[in-house]
């Protein structure tokens, strides 16, 4: 625009000269005709040589006014020319800024095409991620269906082993060269079933005690000592009488026997139990241990026992009826399965809510956004 309104003055410049230098052609014009009447006076001098003279100066004044009109013309001329000049370079200029604005414009055309080519390869990682996530669950779900057949699998092959176990017990029991021994494997059983009765009646109380007192926070860092006393199933005196065939059999049949022993000691126990309530006192004497004090008995675990107490605790309540989640909010879609039980939900953001239960220490909430979806996606994937 400034280049225009430069160009326009020029134009405007050059019109005025134009003008000036019509009149001083005009002033030439007259001047011609004052040569004339210079020339008519001439020839009226030689009879008047007064007229004549003043006709001369006439025409030399004439003369200098003709050269300063030239002059002038001239110089508009000149400074015309300087217009032009300048109206020719503002034109350059403004064809540059035209092929400047155009590059621009072809630059941002270009990164709109490459940020809508972004989007639309984030959009494809989204919907890959997604797919990602359901192929996992199927497989989960293949898996959890293998570990069922395995679990039951398992179970089938330690009822074989109780039945073994029960057949090898009547067939000591009938044999009368063990009687020595199959009576101290009694014994030693049923110090066995007092010790898992002791153990069971300390773990309820532990859980209990840390449901209703302030002894949470012990029992979050308590490590189990369950098989202290359980260990002791063969004295020395039993051991060195029982024949070395029969020990490793009597030790293979009895955990296998817990369950069946310990309730047949809960029920022969069950009027002492009734006639005595037990109780419990949990006592932090430093940071690294916990005191339990059972019936005025008393054991100190160290945080390795508890440990192996809270790992009995988790593998004893896997085994039990499993509890449906509490807290999930109206309108979740609940997907039960054995190994782990799953509450998921897709939302309109895109986040999910993943309640994944274990088996032993119950429910725990995880919120999974896309992108952490998409990296535990990229986490399971690569190799």
């Amino acid at each position: 625009a400034e280049a225009t309104a430069q160009a326009d003055a020029a134009v405007q410049r050059h019109a005025e000269a134009t003008a000036l230098t019509e009149a001083l052609a005009q002033r030439h014009a007259d001047a011609e005709a004052a040569s004339q009447r210079h020339a008519a006076a001439i020839a009226e001098a030689e009879a008047a040589a007064q007229r004549h003279y003043a006709a001369a100066t006439e025409a030399d004044a004439a003369a200098q006014r003709h050269a300063a009109a030239t002059a002038q013309a001239e110089a508009a001329a000149q400074r015309h020319a300087v217009a032009i000049a300048e109206a020719e370079a503002a034109s350059q200029r403004h064809t540059n800024a035209i092929a400047d604005a155009q590059t621009a414009a072809q630059r941002q055309a270009d990164a709109a095409a490459q940020a809508e080519a972004v989007a639309q390869r984030h959009a494809e990682a989204i919907a890959e991620a997604e797919a990602a996530a359901q192929r996992h669950a199927e497989a989960t779900a293949q898996a959890d269906a293998v570990t069922q057949r395995h679990t039951e699998a398992i179970a089938q092959a330690e009822a074989a082993a109780q039945r073994h176990a029960e057949a090898t017990a009547q067939a000591e029991a009938i044999t009368q060269r063990h009687t020595l021994a199959i009576a101290e494997a009694e014994a030693a059983a049923q110090r066995h079933e007092k010790a898992i009765a002791d153990a069971e009646a300390l773990v309820e109380a532990v859980v209990n005690g840390a449901a209703s007192t302030e002894t949470a926070e012990a029992v979050e860092t308590v490590e189990a000592v369950e098989t202290v006393e359980a260990v002791e199933i063969v004295d020395a005196p039993a051991a060195a009488a029982a024949p070395a065939t029969d020990a490793p059999a009597a030790t293979e049949a009895e955990p296998a026997a817990e369950p069946e022993s310990a309730s047949a000691l809960a029920t022969s126990e069950a009027p002492a139990a009734a006639a005595e309530k037990s109780t419990l006192h949990v006592a932090r004497p430093s940071q690294n241990e916990i005191t339990l004090t059972v019936n005025g008995e008393s054991i100190t675990l160290q945080p390795e026992q508890l440990s192996q107490l809270i790992e009995e605790l988790a593998h004893a309540r896997a085994s039990m009826q499993p509890e449906q989640p509490a807290g999930i909010p109206a309108g979740w879609r609940f997907v039960s399965t054995k190994n782990p039980m799953m509450a998921v939900q897709k939302q309109a953001n895109g986040d999910r809510l993943l309640v994944a239960r274990h088996t032993g220490f119950g429910w725990v909430p995880f919120t999974f956004s896309p992108d952490v979806v998409i990296q535990m996606y990229m986490m399971l994937t690569q190799r």
